[in-house]
């Protein structure tokens, strides 16, 4: 199944811990600072992307 969306992500590793960082493609989370931002991502687990 194809998207007609695409995320960018750059992979990287941390002391062995492997990740991505989505650096383009997706909005930003709503909230006013980092930690607003981050506690809506944590809570928001269910969302598909559309």
């Amino acid at each position: 199944m194809r998207s007609s969306k695409t995320l960018y992500a750059i992979p990287h590793h941390t002391e062995g811990k492997a990740g991505d960082v989505i650096v383009g493609g997706a909005a930003t989370p709503p909230g006013d600072t980092l930690r607003e931002q981050r506690r809506f991502i944590a809570q928001d687990t269910n969302r598909t992307i559309s």
